[in-house]
């Protein structure tokens, strides 16, 4: 039998009754910040910060935020300690101020900047097209491109 969402949020507020440790993931640009057509236009709502405060002083309740960008732009930009974090898709995590990174980050990096000017000449023939270079990871922004294109 499928389970519907209100039943899925019954039975984890049912579960975190009994004890349980409920981790809440949420993900930053289109989830808590709205999209925008820059990165660093998508800002979290004071709103929204606060909900993520209020969520993260419950008992037994941890909350995270993930991200495809680096994990100091999401530290700094949702600005709580006390979150765990997870930047670069998850490559880098902030647990609990703990910082881990994946063993095959400096792979990851080298094979990045192998793609990354083959990648940006391709995106430069797209007006409204651009690439940002993460260090371990690329995106291929195309949102000002126009439909035509």
């Amino acid at each position: 039998m499928a389970t519907t969402p209100r039943g899925l949020i019954d039975g984890l507020a049912e579960a975190h009754r009994r004890g349980a440790v409920l981790a809440l993931l949420f993900d930053y640009d289109g989830t808590l910040a709205p999209l925008a057509p820059e990165p660093s236009l998508a800002q979290l709502p004071p709103g929204t910060r606060d909900l993520l405060e209020s969520l993260s002083a419950v008992s037994r309740v941890r909350v995270g935020v993930i991200s495809g960008r680096p994990l100091l732009d999401l530290r700094r930009m949702v600005g709580l300690p006390g979150l765990s974090y997870a930047g670069t898709g998850g490559l880098e995590l902030d647990v609990h101020g703990v910082r881990l990174t994946d063993p095959a980050e400096e792979s990851h990096r080298a094979l990045v900047g192998g793609i990354a000017g083959g990648l940006a000449s391709v995106a430069a023939s797209h007006r409204g097209a651009w690439v940002e270079d993460k260090g371990a990871a690329l995106t291929l922004h195309y949102g000002h491109v126009t439909p035509q294109e």
